[in-house]
Formats: C-alpha cells, sequence, structure tokens
C-alpha cells in the first residue's frame, strides 16, 4: 500500500494536471482580488440610487439555484463598512462552487491517465487487492485538495497587500469548523469524480459532469423534484439540502448550527459511498 501511495505522489508531482489545475486557479485568485475592487466602485456609484443599489447588493449574493458560479460577497465589504479579509475571499469562492471545478480537472486527469497509459493494468496483475489502488488515489485527492486550499489562501494574501495595501487573515474558531467541513464536502466530490472517471473511463465525460454539477446546470431538476415532494408529502423541503453542491452553496459563516450539522453528515455519507463504489468497482471489474 506504501510503494503505491509514494507512486501516486511521485506521479501526482510530476503530472501536468497539477501544474494547469494550480495555474489556473492562481489566475482566478489573481482576478477575484481585483475583481472584488471592481464591485466596490460599482456599489459606490449606485448608492444615489435606492432601487438599482438594492438589486445590485442581491445580484452580488449567491443563490444555489443560479445556472452559473456566482460570486458572493459580503455587504459590509461592499459598503465598505469593514476591510475584506482573506478568508472573506476565500469562503466566497469555495461557496461559488469554483474550487470544484478546478478539483474536477485534477482528479479527472489524475484518475484518467493511468487508463490512457495502460498503468492500471500492468499494476493490477502484480496486487492481490486491487481496491488498494483506489484507497491510494483517494489519499492523493485529498493532498491535493490541502494544496489547492494552501496556494488559493497565499496567492490571495500576497495580492490583497499589493492592492488594498493590507493582507489580515480573519481566521477565528467559526472559520476553522466551516474550512474542515468544507474540505470533507470538496473531498467527496474529488471522489465521486473519482468514481465517474472509473466508471465512465472518459475524462471528457467526467469533466463535463463536474461541469454541469458545478455550473448548477441541474438546478432545473433539483426544483421539480422539490415541488413534486412537497405534493406528495405536504410539506417543502429542498434536496439541494441533501447534495454536496447544495451544502458547499449553503455553508457560511452565519449558518445555524443545524445547517453544519447536515452538511458534515452529507459529506461523510457521499465519501463513504462513493469511495466504496470506487473500491468495488476496480477491484471485481476486468481492467
Amino acid at each position: 500500500m506504501f510503494n503505491i501511495l509514494k507512486y501516486d505522489l511521485y506521479r501526482m508531482t510530476k503530472a501536468k494536471a497539477i501544474k494547469i489545475t494550480l495555474l489556473l486557479m492562481t489566475l482566478f485568485a489573481i482576478m477575484r482580488v481585483y475583481g472584488l475592487q471592481s464591485n466596490i466602485n460599482q456599489a459606490k456609484e449606485y448608492r444615489n440610487d435606492p432601487k438599482i443599489y438594492k438589486d445590485f447588493i442581491k445580484s452580488s449574493k449567491n443563490n444555489i439555484y443560479d445556472v452559473s458560479i456566482t460570486m458572493n460577497y459580503d455587504e459590509d465589504i461592499l459598503t465598505e463598512k469593514r476591510k475584506a479579509t482573506i478568508t472573506d475571499l476565500f469562503f466566497s469562492d469555495i461557496q461559488s462552487r469554483m474550487m470544484l471545478m478546478f478539483l474536477t480537472i485534477f482528479v479527472a486527469f489524475f484518475v484518467g491517465s493511468e487508463w490512457t497509459s495502460g498503468f492500471i493494468k500492468n499494476i493490477s496483475r502484480e496486487l492481490k487487492n486491487r481496491g488498494l489502488l483506489v484507497i491510494s488515489k483517494a489519499v492523493s485527492v485529498g493532498i491535493f485538495l490541502f494544496i489547492m486550499f494552501l496556494t488559493y489562501y497565499i496567492i490571495s494574501g500576497i495580492f490583497c497587500y499589493f492592492v488594498y495595501g493590507y493582507c489580515w487573515l480573519g481566521i477565528n474558531f467559526t472559520n476553522l469548523a466551516q474550512l474542515l467541513i468544507q474540505y470533507l464536502l470538496h473531498f467527496s466530490f474529488g471522489i465521486f469524480i473519482m468514481w465517474i472517471t472509473y466508471l465512465v473511463k472518459s475524462m471528457a465525460i467526467s469533466i463535463s459532469i463536474g461541469a454541469m454539477l458545478t455550473m448548477n446546470l441541474l438546478a432545473l431538476l433539483y426544483s421539480k423534484i422539490d415541488f413534486l415532494l412537497k405534493k406528495i408529502f405536504n410539506h417543502f423541503m429542498t434536496i439541494m439540502e441533501y447534495t454536496l453542491t447544495g451544502n458547499i452553496a449553503f455553508l457560511n459563516i452565519s449558518a445555524p448550527f443545524h445547517v453544519y450539522s447536515r452538511a458534515l453528515l452529507v459529506s461523510v455519507f457521499f465519501f463513504g459511498f462513493f469511495l466504496y463504489l470506487s473500491y468495488l468497482f476496480v477491484k471485481k471489474n476486468e481492467i
């Protein structure tokens, strides 16, 4: 197991996917820092017109049913009642689901390249338990996700200092709890993409599915299911509350305790479920 993991980590450091993904994420982080200043300037222009200003503030908030990647800005930041911290920017981008897109690209290429190179066929002949390949990949995905989060934080801090003249982390206990759960939700999504890639053996399809979920293209389907459940049970419920992407969007610093606990349970359930499916698929199917 240790040798498999060591090889996977070596392959990860050499893979073009990790370099491309981190480069795209770095460019995005830089754009976000400059984009925030642009939004603050726009808020200043619209303050004299209450209607336009209200619409602008509303459009700057994340709607989980939006068929897009929406940036979630705090009104206090836009109105300059307080200064944005690195943590503000970080969680804003996490809730926008953009980080999922970068994670999808990496996982699809990292796992899919095994099939295209023939590596998985060669190594599987030497293993008694091919399911260990899945465990190794899962650990690698978790390590990459940590690197991705850390890189974003550092890049945002550097450019915040250049653009705004300060660099405040803004970390507290609640932020740490939110970060841990968001990490688990993203990790679970990465395991889902890993399972999809094993299942369809196509990087392009895996990325397309990941993009559909990230861009919330299933929002119409979710709303129809919500409507159907309301008619059946005579009680409104939102299916997005029980999805990974929905909980990523819902979870914020002001969310009540039950939102945090639900997000934690959803992340743990889907992590175990898709890891188990991946394990069974690689262990029992012909490679």
